[in-house]
């Protein structure tokens, strides 16, 4: 992987950091949901938690394991339309930039922390979007070992979450 799989990942942030609405309240979500530095699992989390505005650009992805994998479990509709096709049930690999994806998933799951990516360049070409800002979350049924991945992507110019 070259320096620019890494560019604009920041680990060191706050709620203060994340430009867009939608992203920041997904992050209050996901803090609050923190217990004795324990992480939370999917299933603390409840459609009904995040406002509709935010849904569409939800993407869950399953944290597979020996070798370390990553399947898009869902894809909300508005990520969809920016790639111009559901990814849901595909592994990441294969996804159109796909092999930077995985890189910065698996030093997620390495880190065990969320990181925030601001002005990353689109891999579909997406001439009204040519860059997104991603928050990445990890998530763990157990609080310990990170099986899914919540990222909420905002697209500079779409319409405001």
């Amino acid at each position: 992987m070259t320096a620019s799989t890494f560019a604009n990942m920041r680990w060191d942030f706050d709620e203060t950091s994340i430009l867009w609405e939608g992203g920041r309240r997904t992050y209050a979500l996901w803090a609050s949901k923190l217990r004795d530095e324990k992480l939370p699992g999917r299933h603390d989390f409840s459609p009904k938690d995040l406002s509709a505005s935010v849904l569409p650009t939800i993407m869950l992805v399953d944290v597979l394991s020996n070798p370390t994998s990553f399947t898009v479990r869902l894809a909300g509709t508005g990520i969809a339309h920016m790639m111009g096709r559901d990814p849901t049930g595909m592994d990441v690999a294969s996804l159109r930039g796909g092999d930077v994806l995985q890189a910065r998933f698996t030093a997620l799951v390495d880190a065990a922390q969320p990181y925030l990516a601001l002005d990353r360049p689109t891999p579909w070409q997406h001439e009204e979007h040519p860059t997104y800002h991603v928050l990445a979350l990890p998530l763990a049924r157990d609080g310990e070992n990170i099986d899914m991945l919540m990222l909420n992507l905002h697209f500079p110019g779409a319409a405001k979450d």
